[in-house]
């Protein structure tokens, strides 16, 4: 059979689905057979005649499952993690700045120890709180210890009231001593060696 009879047959086989029959055999291409032909090698025909169509993901009608949905999934998790981040860093350190941007700083004029963001207000002017800066009440210092208008620490040779005003728990003459030999003391808890002899650790 010519290959212009062959194509001849293979069109009306497409059209009609029937069997063609030649002079030298018989033609027959049913649904799901393929020919020799080069045309039509590797491609199957369906019941109504039409080629089937691929089922490989590169098919634009295709039905298959994209991957998109994973790398949208991992962005939007990344989004949210930094997002979350971001606000705690900044929650954390907003009440502070805001309470002090609304009250005065040191040197500036003050009625009440509420005016100023040390809570140290001294003849009408904001101070701080560290050692050497004026007060009024033990509650103006950081330390805990306003002695004669002024901010005092509690190691040895801090002024004091007391003897809970020092860390060694010695004050002697209104100042914090230690509690070694020779250190001067009034009882003999203020010495190490539990011995106060003269005003004098022993």
């Amino acid at each position: 059979m010519s290959l212009a009879a062959r194509s001849s047959a293979l069109a009306l086989v497409v059209v009609c689905g029937c069997s063609v029959i030649t002079g030298a055999s018989e033609l027959t291409i049913g649904p799901g057979d393929t020919s020799d032909d080069p045309q039509t090698q590797g491609s199957a025909v369906s019941e109504g005649g039409a080629p089937n169509k691929p089922t490989t993901g590169d098919d634009p009608g295709g039905d298959t499952p994209s991957n998109d949905g994973g790398g949208s999934t991992n962005t939007d998790a990344s989004a949210e993690d930094g997002g979350d981040t971001d606000a705690s860093t900044t929650d954390s350190s907003a009440p502070d700045a805001a309470a002090c941007t609304k009250k005065k700083k040191k040197g500036q004029s003050c009625s009440l120890d509420a005016d100023c963001c040390s809570a140290n207000c001294f003849a009408n002017v904001c101070e701080d709180n560290v050692v050497g800066s004026s007060c009024k009440s033990d509650a103006n210092c950081a330390t805990g210890n306003c002695f004669a208008n002024f901010c005092e620490g509690r190691g040895i040779g801090s002024s004091c009231k007391s003897n809970a005003y020092c860390d060694s728990n010695n004050c002697f003459a209104n100042f914090c001593q230690g509690n070694d030999k020779g250190s001067s003391c009034t009882t003999n808890a203020n010495c190490t060696s539990n011995t106060c002899v003269g005003n004098f650790c022993q």
